[in-house]
This record gives structure tokens, C-alpha cells and sequence, in this order.
């Protein structure tokens, strides 16, 4: 996310942000999980793995499907993993 703002970008997606609203009804997730699952994305980055408590307190269960299915290559680097799409 530093990268993107530091480069001048828009920051598409605050996870832990969009797992409170999807949390409390206040946001429709199907929409993004839409787009995971189109690959609108080249990658993701996560910082942790599924079952870790802050991994799980940013991407809601249906987020973290969606992401192991559509992207299911990860490469480890420090506490970040890259998920990356099918070969």
C-alpha cells in the first residue's frame, strides 16, 4: 500500500478495512470476490497465512478462498507472501 501511495497511485484495496464492513453488512463483498476470480488482479500480497491471526483479521473467509483458488502459486519473502496466478 506505501508503494502505490508513494508512487502516486490509488491504493485499490484496504483489506482490513473492507473485512470490518463485510464484517458488520456494511459492504457487499461478492462484487470483489468477482474480480479476484477474474484475475483483475496480476497479484495479491498478504502478510501471513491463513489461521494466523493478523492474516485472518484482514481478509474475511470468502476473501481467502477466493484468493487460494484464483491465485494458487505463492512465493514467501519475509512475512509477505505473493500469490500469484496459474502458470
Amino acid at each position: 500500500m506505501v508503494l502505490l501511495m508513494r508512487a502516486g497511485k490509488p491504493v485499490p484495496w484496504e483489506p482490513a478495512i473492507f473485512a470490518e464492513l463485510a464484517a458488520t453488512g456494511a459492504w457487499d463483498q461478492a462484487p470483489f470476490l468477482a474480480m479476484i476470480r477474474r484475475h483483475k488482479f496480476a497479484f495479491v500480497i498478504t502478510t501471513g497465512h491463513p489461521g494466523e491471526p493478523l492474516y485472518d483479521s484482514r481478509y474475511t473467509p470468502e476473501v481467502s478462498a477466493a484468493i487460494d483458488a484464483a491465485y494458487p502459486r505463492t512465493e514467501q519473502h519475509g512475512r509477505m507472501v505473493v500469490h500469484l496466478p496459474p502458470p
